[in-house]
């Protein structure tokens, strides 16, 4: 069986946020999907925050409870 070629295809990449085909020089086809990630970005480092002060609280719990 014989591998298809994609020759036909012109260079091209898609974004990040929808899948959209675009220009190889944009992350993004709107501004809309920008904003879209950067506030996905925002929300997993407001998530990695609470996570690491959710963390050391119990690990300080722990110290506490096992030296009392």
């Amino acid at each position: 069986m014989k591998t298809p070629t994609f020759q036909n295809i012109p260079s091209h990449a898609h974004c990040k946020v929808c899948g959209v085909s675009m220009p190889k020089t944009r992350s993004f086809c709107s501004n809309e999907c920008a904003a879209a990630d950067e506030k996905g970005k925002n929300r997993g480092k407001k998530f990695n925050r609470f996570f690491l002060v959710v963390m050391v609280i119990l690990f300080v719990a722990l110290i506490v409870i096992q030296f009392s």
